[in-house]
This record gives structure tokens, sequence and C-alpha cells, in this order.
């Protein structure tokens, strides 16, 4: 499968062109081929889709290969899972950030049979399915199980399980803190979002998710380390990588047009949304203030601490997002402590001076709920022509235009700009789908913040 256009040389590529290399599988009992004594069964051909999905929430990279099989692919070969498949997608692209030099990117993947699914058969001559696929890492996690005590930074013990017991590297950036203990058998992808559940940055939240492996042309470009845990302040203070728009005006038609290749790149094909403004649901889950009891079984003491949404917190954009005007009974919706109560104990003696588990906590479980609670206040998803550049835990700034009758637009001006609906946001999720007709990008958005002030004197 491929949708091949146009070379640099003639006139600048379609966003959604592409071209597939190669899509192989490779059997569990290495059939004898009557022409090749290949190891693996090249599959392109009866690939009609394919879907690389990643998420801030998902410690593995998901493919799907929807195919159309008139060959009896899974009963000749014995497909039951567990069979590795590569696959190799290049396209020709114009260069981060400033979109002035041609080079190559390529989707390379390998991956495991996890699931068969969708089976159907239309006629008795041809039947479909999708098989999808995850990363090698995520099939260990499955065949093992940690019992072993630990006593590192955070980021050390992510490095630690992920070197030892998945075979993976990665960037696991800083500041976590400490913690002692045994790992009460869990998986080693459950230990570590275990360890990341009491991490903390400054307040802030970490996660734990796999980019999908793009190769470029440009090495500087390349996502060498694809497995990350990054606190949510890390990702906060990311650049923007690229600005996107849903602009009306779309002057660069033609393909020899210089800037034909960028415009439709940054161009939004559409826009849904869920929007989850909802300081109803927000207030109980602890997203403006909330209260700590905090027990050390050790001490036999007992502590009390109040947390209210202050101006210092990390976030994408400058204002937060609620109003100090919304009050009920004359009071702000950070002043109600008692909307949100956590519970928490620890024992302080349990390792003499090395902190254990729970140790963080005090200082930081209100904070770091308060930006769970805030993350998705908006989001969007959005379609875009097909864009490599797109991947989780990124942040694109969107420029958003404001709905109104298209002809009273003239194209110009921060004043057409809808900016309730613009500014940073970070890539929850990312879908690279690839079909015979064209390579197009969905990616779930969301923000804890806005570019308006909503204290402000509204004028009419």
């Amino acid at each position: 499968m491929a949708n091949t256009t146009a070379t640099p040389n003639q006139s600048q590529p379609d966003p959604g062109s592409y071209a597939v290399a190669h899509i192989r599988i490779y059997p569990h009992n290495n059939p004898n081929f009557p022409k090749t004594s290949a190891e693996y069964v090249e599959i392109k051909n009866i690939v009609i889709q394919i879907v690389i999905s990643e998420s801030i929430y998902q410690s593995s990279v998901v493919t799907e290969l929807h195919i159309v099989d008139s060959t009896s692919l899974v009963e000749t070969f014995r497909l039951g899972g567990g069979e590795k498949v590569e696959l190799s997608i290049f396209q020709d692209v114009l260069l981060l950030p400033l979109f002035n030099t041609w080079g190559k990117t390529e989707f390379t993947y390998e991956c495991y049979v996890s699931d068969i699914i969708d089976y159907n058969k239309a006629n008795i001559g041809t039947q479909s399915y999708r098989i999808r696929c995850v990363s090698k890492h995520a099939y260990l996690n499955q065949l093992k199980t940690l019992n072993e005590s630990f006593d590192a930074a955070t980021e050390e013990l992510v490095a630690n399980i992920a070197s030892s017991h998945l075979s993976i590297d990665g960037d696991f950036g800083s500041g976590g803190g400490k913690m002692k203990g045994i790992y009460p058998n869990l998986h080693p992808l459950d230990a570590i979002n275990w360890i990341a559940r009491n991490s903390f940055n400054n307040g802030s939240p970490y996660f734990f998710w796999e980019q999908s492996k793009t190769i470029c042309s440009e090495e500087s470009l390349q996502r060498k380390k694809n497995i990350k845990f990054y606190s949510y302040e890390e990702m906060c203070n990311q650049t923007p990588i690229m600005e996107l728009n849903n602009s009306p005006f779309l002057k660069e038609k033609s393909r020899l047009d210089p800037t034909y290749y960028k415009s439709l790149v940054e161009k939004i094909k559409h826009v849904e949304s869920s929007l989850n403004i909802s300081k109803f649901n927000d207030a109980r889950r602890g997203a403006y203030a909330s209260t700590l009891e905090y027990v050390d079984i050790a001490t036999k003491t007992h502590k009390q601490k109040e947390y209210k949404y202050g101006d210092n917190i990390n976030k994408l954009n400058e204002f937060k997002p609620f109003s100090d005007n919304i009050k009920f009974n004359d009071i702000k919706l950070s002043e109600y402590t008692k909307a949100k109560e956590y519970y928490t104990s620890k024992n302080s003696r349990a390792f003499g001076d090395s902190p254990n588990y729970h140790e963080n906590e005090l200082d930081n479980l209100q904070e770091s709920m308060t930006h769970l609670s805030n993350l998705e206040f908006l989001a969007h998803r959005l379609e875009l022509h097909g864009n490599p550049w797109m991947t989780a835990g990124a942040v694109v700034n969107l420029k958003m235009w404001k709905s109104i009758d298209p002809e009273l637009l003239d194209g110009s001006g921060d004043s057409l700009v809808d900016k309730y609906m613009s500014g940073n946001y970070l890539i929850k999720s990312a879908h690279h789908v690839f079909s015979g007709k064209e390579y197009h990008t969905v990616i779930d958005v969301i923000r804890d913040s806005q570019e308006l002030d909503f204290d402000e004197e509204i004028k009419v």
C-alpha cells in the first residue's frame, strides 16, 4: 500500500503522501517457503490501513493493521499471537523549525502481535480482520513480576526497571524525589506507574509513556529515546513544536508555491471538542482547593494541611481556568478547602532516616491532584494532514478563528482569533493513520489554563 505523489524535483509533495517500504510478519514456525528461505512474510499488499497510536497514558505504542486477506494468512502461517512485525513507512517532508529544507522521515517500528480482532468474512473468497501489535517491552511486562527491595531517586528506579526487566532505554527526567521500599508483586510497568503515583516535581505529577519512533534525515530531529518519564512541569516548560490553525484563508494553493507544504501541514482540517468545561465536576475533585489529613504511625502525630489554587502554579498558559468572581455564599471556589479531602499515612521510622514510599505526599499530593483535575479543562480532537512531528507529550500552539460569518473576515489581525480556544495545548494522544487514499494525523489536545483572564472586567 502506498500513496506516493510528486517529488521535490517536480513539485512539492502533499503532506498526505507516503510510501510503505515493508510490512513483515515473522511466523513462529519458520515455514519452508516454496520460493524463498526468508524467515518473514511480506504482507504490505494485503494491508489496507495502518494506525499507529500513542498517548501519555499509554506505556506502549499500539499499531493496528487492517487486512483484507484472500490467502488464508492466519491458517497458513498458524498466527496465534506473539509474532514479530516490522514496518517501515517513508515520507518526504520540509524539516522543522523553518520548513525551508527538504528531508525524509521514516516511521520504523518493531512490534509483536497482541490480538487479532474484528474478523469478518464478506464472501467465500475474502476475509478481513485487524492485527493489533504492541512493543516488545509490553510483552515482557506480562511475563514477570517484581517483589524486590528498592532505595533510590524515582527516576533511577524507573530507569533500572526499564533496563533490567524490560530491556529498554529512555529519557527519565529528574527531580521526582527519593523513596525506599519493596515492590509488592507488581508487573514492571505497573511498578513504574506505582512509583509515578508518588513522584512529584515541585508538586507536579509524572507520566510514563512511549512515543512512536521516527527516523529523520536530519539527525537533530530524530526521536532516539522514545520512552519518556517526565513530570508535568517539564512538559509545560517545552517550547511549542508548531503553530496549528483553522484559518479559512489558504491562498497558497499551487504545489510550486514554496509555502504550499507549510500551509497544509499547519492546517486543522476538522475540530471536535468535548470542551470539558465544568466547575461543577472539577470542584469535587480538588481542582481549586482541598484538605489533607496526614498521620505518622511511628510518632502517633497528625497533621492537617489546607491547599488553595495559587497564581504560582505551573501551567501551559498565563491565566488560571476559573474566576475568583465565582462565589457561593460569598466564598470563592479556591476557599472551599473541604471540597475534597485526602487521607494518607506513613511510618517515618520504617527505614531509619531513609524516605519511604509515602514521604513526598505531605508537600506535593494536593497540588499534583490539582494539576490532574485541571489537565483537561479544555480538550479538542483535531484532524490534520499527515504530520509526523505530532507526538504524545509535545506542546502545540493553536490559533483558532472566531466563529463568525467568513464573509465578515478579512484574513488579518489578532482580533479575528478566538482567544478562548487558542493558546498552548499538550498533545495527550496522537494517531497516525495510513490508508490507500492518504496519510492523516489525529491528535487529542488538552490544557489546564487560559490566554484570557477570567477575572478581567468584560467590555461589551
